[in-house]
């Protein structure tokens, strides 16, 4: 009888021991858009942890500025961890976390790993108010693809590294936005979409990622190849097995159509802590993968991946699905459970081509955005393992191709979109920005004869306030986010061409409002059509002067007949009399009504 008695004691003891070291609170908390750039960062645990060689437990990874170092302090009960950053955080600076899974209890508990992340506020509020732009043109190339910001050189300046179809561009700033080529290099892969730069070997010096080859800065301040790199298709840079270094993501085509379709793999690429990745995993295999985004989308603090497809051209007719799939990791990194979510349910997205994750609906639960040829949306997390499609936020977009980014414009602690649009068939473009929560697009600037390829928001000038950076066909401009300025007037850009704004609410129940800009006086004709090109209503009909102009549609035939859910489109036709018999512009929006 003894002796069962003392087996009992000693294993209550040892499960005692074994239980699992957690994490109970943070501050800042998870997907906040609101830390201060003087924010010490707080970690509580549900026990005592082991102070052995506490600092190298966590990793401080900024976006802008890479690793940051720190000093901790620990509670007198051990189960308070507090970083204290070396420096500020810059503003408008996405900050990544990691309590690494090398970690313990005091009691040897085990512990996963955890990652989070935070959005550092600016400091400055504003409008915001925009500057005419200041105009670099040494950032000319052939075919703009990708920009990046971030502080490359450590001089507490935010630089932009530019990629192109030939080349990779290095713009360092001087501190008061003025831009200067400092370094160029080839790539050999064209059109690379996303040109990642971050501390990949956490020794406190940027690295940039190519397709072929990752570089790494200098004693004397040039990028110099380190790393051999045959990607052809990189997403997203992220530490996704909890040891604190970025890993990468990629999907690369595993198989080229027709007839057969295109082929892609999900592969996570990890990082043996010295920036290379020789250990790759698949995760799947899809069919035409457009981009990934990586994110925690369930709040575990292991961060999970989020893809789109698209259909594709064949022979025999159209392939493939518009879809958005979520993909849940478990923190051994194998997959926990996939969700895949088609086009017919994310309030119609067609050919998408861009995937971001952004804390958007301000519920500390990271969202996904997706931009398509037809509508852009942010998905809202629930953030149990699924996404709440009823409540899909649409929030602009347009009918060719185009870049979206995201960036606290007006210092309320809420993400706001910028995008960069084309104008389909015409060498015209614009680049403007909805703020979270208004839903009315405010342009930036719009122009003739250049198209805009990609936008970023930061702080350029080191004012606080968060500056706008548009990659164009012929160079590089930065509209400087002043409230010592005034706006530039929309009549300026009216004075350019004639513009449809996409419809706002759009979906809309019962009604929607719809703007133009003219660029001179003309007749207007404004009318609805159903999916078979049938006029349903005229929404305005006569003379306007040059500006911009305004019209409802509530959802109702010319007879005052309700119309069902589904698409509509809306065309523009303004003549112009003064051209002799009289020059006809025509644009066509889809409208969405979902009763």
């Amino acid at each position: 009888m003894n002796k069962i008695i003392t087996l009992c004691l000693v294993l209550v003891i040892q499960t005692g021991n074994c239980q699992q070291l957690e994490i109970s609170a943070l501050f800042p908390p998870q997907h906040d858009n609101t830390a201060a750039t003087d924010t010490d960062i707080q970690v509580t645990f549900n026990a005592p942890v082991d102070t052995t060689s506490l600092a190298g437990q966590f990793v401080i990874l900024g976006t802008l500025r890479g690793m940051y170092g720190f000093t901790v302090s620990v509670s007198p009960a051990l189960d308070q961890v507090t970083l204290h950053p070396a420096r500020p955080f810059l503003v408008g600076e996405e900050v990544k976390v990691t309590a690494r899974n090398s970690l313990s209890g005091a009691n040897g508990e085990a512990f996963p790993g955890y990652n989070w992340r935070f959005n550092v506020k600016p400091t400055k509020v504003t409008p915001p108010h925009f500057s005419e732009p200041l105009i670099f043109n040494d950032f000319f190339g052939d075919g703009n693809t990708a920009m990046y910001p971030a502080d490359v050189n450590n001089d507490g300046h935010i630089d932009l590294v530019i990629a192109n179809w030939a080349n990779v561009l290095i713009a360092l700033n001087d501190g008061m936005a003025d831009f200067s080529l400092h370094q160029q290099f080839p790539v050999y892969y064209a059109e690379q979409a996303d040109i990642p730069v971050t501390d990949l070997d956490l020794d406190g010096r940027m690295e940039i990622v190519t397709t072929h080859h990752i570089y790494e800065i200098d004693d004397s301040g040039y990028f110099q190849p380190v790393h051999d790199m045959p990607l052809r298709e990189l997403r997203d840079v992220e530490d996704m097995n909890g040891d604190g270094y970025p890993d990468l993501i990629s999907s690369d085509v595993v198989s080229i159509g027709p007839p057969e379709p295109i082929r892609n793999n999900v592969t996570i690429l990890y990082n043996d802590a010295s920036g290379q990745f020789s250990l790759a995993d698949t995760l799947l295999t899809d069919d035409y993968i457009t981009d990934a985004a990586s994110g925690d989308f369930n709040n575990d603090g292991i961060n999970d991946i989020a893809y789109s497809t698209s259909i594709y051209a064949s022979p025999g007719g159209p392939g493939g699905r518009n879809s958005l799939t979520a993909i849940f990791m478990k923190s051994d990194g194998d997959t926990l459970h996939t969700r895949i979510y088609p086009g017919t349910l994310l309030n119609i997205i067609s050919f998408p081509f861009q995937v971001l994750t952004v804390e958007y609906s301000n519920d500390h639960l990271l969202d996904v955005f997706i931009a398509s040829l037809v509508n852009d949306l942010v998905i809202r997390s629930s953030g149990d393992g699924n996404f709440m499609i009823d409540s899909t936020i649409y929030i602009g977009g347009g009918d060719g191709y185009h870049r979206t980014s995201f960036a606290d414009l007006n210092a309320d602690g809420k993400m706001d979109y910028l995008i960069v649009d084309e104008i389909p068939g015409e060498f015209t473009g614009s680049v403007y920005y909805t703020l979270n929560a208004e839903g009315i697009g405010t342009f930036i600037e719009a122009r003739n004869g250049a198209v805009p390829f990609h936008c970023v928001g930061a702080d350029y000038n080191g004012d606080g306030a968060l500056d706008v950076a548009a990659l164009w066909s012929d160079g590089l401009r930065i509209y400087l986010n002043d409230t010592g300025l005034p706006i530039i007037p929309t009549e300026d850009f009216a004075a350019i061409f004639f513009d449809l704004d996409q419809n706002y609410p759009n979906p809309f129940n019962p009604a929607t409002t719809i703007a133009f800009t003219l660029p001179q006086p003309a007749t207007v004709q404004l009318d609805i059509f159903d999916l078979n090109g049938r006029l349903l209503t005229t929404i305005a009909d006569g003379s306007f002067g040059a500006g911009r102009h305004e019209a409802t549609w509530d959802g109702s035939t010319a007879n005052g007949e309700p119309v069902a859910s589904g698409m509509y489109f809306c065309r523009l036709s303004a003549t112009v009399p003064s051209t002799g018999a009289g020059a006809v512009y025509t644009q066509t929006r889809k409208m969405l009504l979902m009763r």
